[in-house]
C-alpha cells in the first residue's frame, strides 16, 4: 500500500535515516501541527516547563535546543568515535587530530557563544570500559596497515605483552584522545562545560578516572535500575569530587502493547512511583547536579533503527501525556532541592513488582 504524506511534507527536513520511512511519532506530529514542526516544539518545551523540568537532554532534536528558550546538553560529533574500534578512536592516526578539530569546529562552532548550552557530552558508553584485553584483542585482529594496531604492537614490543601492559596502551590512548579533544574544543569554545564521557554502569578503571579527574568539569554515566547505584556514586565522589550527571534512566511497562523497557513495572501509576523513587534518591547524593530521563516519547511499536520499541515515554506517539508521570515530575521537581540540601528526605517507595531486565538471564 502506498503511504500518502500530508500536505507540505518536505523530505529534505528529515535527517538521512528517515527519510526512507516516516515513523508513527513523527507522522502524528505532522499531522497534527503540519509541515512546519515549530510548534511541535514549542508545545514540548512549555510542557517541560510547567512540569518543573529545567533542560532539554542529550538525543534531543537541537532544533528544539535552538529556540533558545531552554538551557540544553548536546555530545560532540566527528571526534573519531564514529570510525573507533569498540568506542575507542585511532588516535594513532596521522589525520586524526585535524579531523577532530574539524568535528569540534562542526558542533561547538555553532554553539560556541550559546547562552542555553550547558556543556558538551564527549562520548556514550564506550563499550572498551572494563573490557580493555578484549579491545585489545580485536584491535590485533585488524589488518596490519591500522594505525591503532601498529601503536598496540610497538607499545607490547617494548613493555613485554602481558595482562597490564595492553591495559595501559589503552589508558594510554584515552588520554591521548581525551587530551586532543579538550586542546581542540578550548581553542573553539572556551565557555562551556565538559560533561565526561557518559560512562555506562561499571565504574570505569582506576587510571580512566584519573583522565576523567583531569579533563572533565563533570563526571557522567548512565544507570538503568531499580534506584540509584548509591555505592558508585559515593565512589566517584570520594575518588573524584566532581559534580555528577546521571545521563539516562527510564520505567516502562507493557501495558501499552510496546516491548519489556530496561525497568519495567506493572502499570503507568509505578512508572510515576518509580519515577519519583529513583530522581530523590539520586538528588540526595551531595555531588548529583542532574539527572536526564530517556526519553521524551514512547519509541515506535514495529520499533526505531535497532528495533527497540518501549513505553519508556512522558508522552505516547500521539503527543499525549502520560498524567501519572507528569503528577511524579512536578511533584519531584518541587521536592528536589530541598531533598538535595539535606532539609527533606527523599521519597522512598522501591517498588517489589519492579524488574530490571538488564539482570534477567537470556535464554540461548
Amino acid at each position: 500500500m502506498e503511504t500518502v504524506k500530508p500536505a507540505g511534507f518536505d523530505d529534505n527536513t528529515l535527517p538521512p535515516y528517515l527519510k526512507d520511512g516516516i515513523p508513527y511519532g513523527l507522522w502524528n506530529n505532522y499531522l497534527h501541527y503540519g509541515a512546519d514542526m515549530k510548534a511541535s516544539w514549542q508545545k514540548t518545551v512549555d510542557r517541560m516547563a510547567s512540569w518543573g523540568m529545567n533542560t532539554i537532554g542529550n538525543w534531543s532534536d537541537l532544533r528544539i535546543c535552538d529556540l533558545g528558550r531552554m538551557p540544553f546538553f548536546t555530545t560532540l560529533h566527528g571526534i573519531g568515535i564514529e570510525n573507533s574500534i569498540l568506542g575507542m578512536p585511532d588516535v594513532y592516526a596521522p589525520d586524526f587530530e585535524a579531523r577532530n578539530l574539524q568535528g569540534i569546529q562542526a558542533t561547538a562552532g555553532k554553539y560556541k557563544d550559546s547562552k542555553m548550552l550547558v556543556g558538551y557530552f564527549v562520548g556514550n558508553e564506550p563499550s572498551w570500559s572494563r573490557d580493555e584485553l578484549h579491545l585489545c584483542q580485536v584491535i590485533l585482529s585488524k589488518d596490519d596497515s591500522t594505525p591503532l594496531k601498529q601503536a598496540l604492537k610497538a607499545y607490547l614490543a617494548k613493555n613485554g605483552d602481558t595482562p597490564q601492559s595492553r591495559k595501559a596502551f589503552v589508558f594510554d590512548s584515552f588520554e591521548k584522545f581525551i587530551a586532543i579533544t579538550i586542546k581542540n574544543l578550548r581553542s573553539v569554545d572556551k565557555h562551556h562545560l565538559v560533561l565526561g564521557m557518559r560512562f555506562a554502569a561499571d565504574c570505569p578503571e582506576e587510571p580512566i578516572l584519573r583522565v576523567c579527574k583531569k579533563y572533565f568539569d563533570i563526571y557522567s554515566f548512565n544507570s538503568y535500575g531499580l534506584e540509584p547505584p548509591r555505592a558508585y556514586i559515593a565512589d566517584i565522589t570520594r575518588k573524584l569530587d566532581l559534580p555528577i550527571i546521571i545521563g539516562e534512566y527510564h520505567f516502562g511497562t507493557i501495558d501499552r502493547g510496546l516491548s519489556m523497557s530496561l525497568i519495567q513495572v506493572r502499570n503507568q501509576a509505578e512508572r510515576g512511583i518509580a519515577y519519583r523513587h529513583y530522581s530523590e534518591q539520586a538528588f540526595a547524593c551531595p555531588n548529583m547536579v542532574g539527572i536526564s530521563w530517556f526519553q521524551w516519547n514512547d519509541q515506535e511499536i514495529l520499533g526505531r533503527r535497532d528495533g527497540e520499541n518501549y513505553n519508556i515515554g512522558l508522552v505516547d506517539v500521539t503527543d499525549r501525556p502520560y498524567p501519572y508521570m507528569v503528577k511524579a515530575i512536578t511533584t519531584t521537581a518541587k521536592d528536589m532541592y530541598k531533598v538535595h540540601d539535606g532539609t527533606q528526605k527523599p521519597y522512598t517507595n522501591l517498588l517489589k513488582s519492579a524488574v530490571n531486565s538488564l539482570q534477567v538471564p537470556q535464554i540461548k
